[in-house]
C-alpha cells in the first residue's frame, strides 16, 4: 500500500468572516440601505499538500475529512465530509468544507483519509491538524457579547445607525456617571432639552422628563414604596404636566389611558389623584367629557352604576368627614334616598317627586300624645322677611326662629356655625295638634249651647209661650 500523507498549506475563510462582520450590524449600508456584504453562511474552503511514495501526488483522489474536539480520540464534531475524484496537481489540492454550526470557540483539530488510485480503501493521516483561529470567525454570528475581550457596554442590531441597543448591566447617560444600581439612569444636560426623547411612526418628536420605573421615590405626598411609571414636572416652565396621554386614533374605542389596580393587597386604587400647593386653585382632576363610574357608555356628564342599592352598602355617594356622621345618595330600588350611617332617613318617591320621611310604627319607640299646643301656637309670631344674601330681595313667609324657640324649643336646629333654623315641615304636626285641641273645645262648647237651648225651650213650655215658626 502506498503511503499518503498530507498537511494544510492554508485555509481561506474571508467570505465566512465577511459574512459574520455584516451579520452583527458593524457593516457598513450603502446608500440605498442595502448592506454591502451579505452572510455566506459557514462553509470554507481547505487547501492541502499531498505526497505519494515522496514525490508531489497527482491525479484523481477520494478525501475524507472530519472535525474533533481533541489531538486524539474524543469526541466528534459535525457530520464527515467526503469529497470524492479529488484533483490533485503536483500535490496541491483545494476542496470546500461545510461542517455546520461547530465553531463555538472549542479548540478543535481537523482528520483527513486518503484513497489514491487502486487503494482498496482510506487511510487515515497522523496527525490531525489543530485548526487556526481564522474558522471560528463564524462564531462572530452568534457570539455573546459577555465572552469577547473588549466588547463595548452597547451596540447596534442593525444597519448603519439605527436599530435596538443591548446592554446586560446598569447604563447611566447625560451628567450622570454613576448608575448607583439603577437599570436606566438618564440626565438632561442641556438647558432646555429633555432627559428622553423618542419619536411615533409618523416623526413626530415627544420628549420626556422625569423618571421610571422608580423603587423608592422621595417627595411624593403619598407613601409608596414602587411605582411603575413616575412623572415628575420640575417648577421651571409653564402649562407643564406630569403625565400625558393623547390618542387620536380613528378605531370604535380609543384610550388615552388606563389605569387598572388588580393586586391582593388590602387596597387597591385604579387612580389616586391629589392637588395642593397652589395659591388659587387646586384641581385633583378636570374631565372635559361625559365620566362614567362603572359604565364604559355615559349618557351623562356623570354617569354611574351602582355596585348595590342598599342604604349600609357601597353603592352611592358617600359625603363624610373626619369625626362626623357618614351620608350617603343613593338609589334605592325605585327612590332616590338619604342615609345616615346606614340608616334610609328620607327618599324622594319615584313617579311623582315626593319628600317622603319614613314614619313606619316599627321604627319607633317612646310614643306619646304631644299635649296641648294651642296656647303656644296663638304665640307665634308670623312674620314676612327676605334673606341678607338674596341679591333680589324675595320677600318670603315664616317665623324668627329665637321667637320660636321661646315657644317650642324643640322645633329650633342649630347647625355647625350656631346659626339656628327651623324644619317647617314639624309645623304641620302642630297645626293638626292645634285644629284638633280647637275643634274639641267647639265640641264642647255645641254639647253646653245644646244644652242651654233645651232649658230655655223648658222654661218656655212652663210660661206658655210659643216660638213663634221662621218665615
Amino acid at each position: 500500500m502506498k503511503k499518503k500523507w498530507a498537511w494544510m498549506i492554508g485555509a481561506i475563510f474571508m467570505g465566512l468572516l465577511v459574512g459574520a462582520l455584516a451579520s452583527t450590524g458593524i457593516v457598513q449600508a450603502a446608500p440605498d440601505g442595502a448592506p454591502l456584504l451579505a452572510p455566506v453562511g459557514t462553509a470554507f474552503t481547505y487547501q492541502g499538500y499531498i505526497e505519494d511514495l515522496g514525490s508531489p501526488a497527482n491525479g484523481s483522489y477520494n478525501l475524507r475529512f472530519s472535525l474533533w474536539d481533541a489531538p486524539t480520540a474524543g469526541a466528534q464534531a459535525g457530520s464527515t465530509q467526503t469529497k470524492s475524484g479529488v484533483s490533485v496537481v503536483d500535490g496541491v489540492f483545494s476542496v470546500t468544507l461545510d461542517f455546520g454550526a461547530v465553531f463555538d470557540g472549542t479548540a478543535l483539530w481537523l482528520a483527513i483519509e486518503v484513497q489514491g488510485p487502486g487503494d482498496p480503501g482510506y487511510t487515515m493521516l497522523s496527525p490531525r491538524q489543530a485548526l487556526t483561529p481564522v474558522p471560528y470567525a463564524s462564531y462572530a454570528n452568534t457570539a455573546p457579547w459577555s465572552g469577547l475581550a473588549g466588547a463595548p457596554w452597547a451596540y447596534f442590531s442593525g444597519s448603519g445607525t439605527s436599530g435596538q441597543i443591548y446592554h446586560s448591566g446598569d447604563v447611566a447617560l447625560g451628567s450622570l456617571t454613576d448608575p448607583g444600581g439603577n437599570g436606566l439612569n438618564v440626565q438632561n444636560y442641556t438647558g432646555g432639552r429633555a432627559a428622553v426623547r423618542g419619536a411615533d411612526q409618523l416623526g413626530s418628536t415627544i420628549y420626556a422628563e422625569g423618571q421610571l420605573g422608580v423603587l423608592s421615590p422621595s417627595g411624593l405626598p403619598v407613601n409608596v414604596t414602587n411605582v411603575g411609571v413616575l412623572g415628575l414636572k420640575p417648577a421651571a416652565g409653564s402649562n407643564g404636566a406630569a403625565v400625558y396621554g393623547w390618542n387620536n386614533d380613528n378605531n370604535s374605542a380609543n384610550y388615552a389611558g388606563i389605569f387598572v389596580a388588580n393586586g391582593t393587597g388590602t387596597s387597591n386604587y385604579g387612580i389616586y389623584a391629589a392637588a395642593s400647593g397652589a395659591s388659587a386653585r387646586n384641581v385633583a382632576g378636570y374631565f372635559g367629557g361625559r365620566v362614567g363610574i362603572n359604565t364604559t357608555a355615559p349618557t351623562a356628564d356623570i354617569h354611574m352604576v351602582q355596585s348595590d342599592g342598599n342604604s349600609s352598602g357601597a353603592g352611592g355617594i358617600r359625603l363624610a368627614v373626619s369625626g362626623g356622621s357618614n351620608w350617603k345618595i343613593l338609589h334605592t330600588g325605585l327612590h332616590l334616598s338619604f342615609a345616615e350611617n346606614g340608616t334610609r332617613l328620607a327618599y324622594i318617591q319615584t313617579g311623582t317627586g315626593t319628600y317622603v320621611v319614613p314614619s313606619d310604627r316599627a321604627l319607633k319607640e317612646g310614643v306619646a300624645p304631644l299635649g296641648s299646643v294651642l296656647d303656644g301656637v296663638m304665640q307665634l309670631n308670623p312674620v314676612t322677611y327676605s334673606y341678607i344674601t338674596d341679591p333680589k330681595s324675595t320677600r318670603v313667609n315664616g317665623f324668627i326662629a329665637q321667637e320660636v324657640e321661646a315657644v317650642f324649643p324643640g322645633l329650633v336646629k342649630t347647625d355647625e356655625d350656631g346659626m339656628k333654623g327651623l324644619a317647617y315641615s314639624d309645623f304641620g304636626i302642630l297645626a293638626v295638634a292645634a285644629i284638633q285641641e280647637q275643634q274639641a273645645m267647639i265640641e264642647s262648647l255645641q254639647r253646653e249651647n245644646a244644652m242651654l237651648k233645651a232649658d230655655i225651650e223648658a222654661i218656655k213650655s212652663l210660661l206658655g209661650i210659643t216660638t213663634p215658626a221662621a218665615p
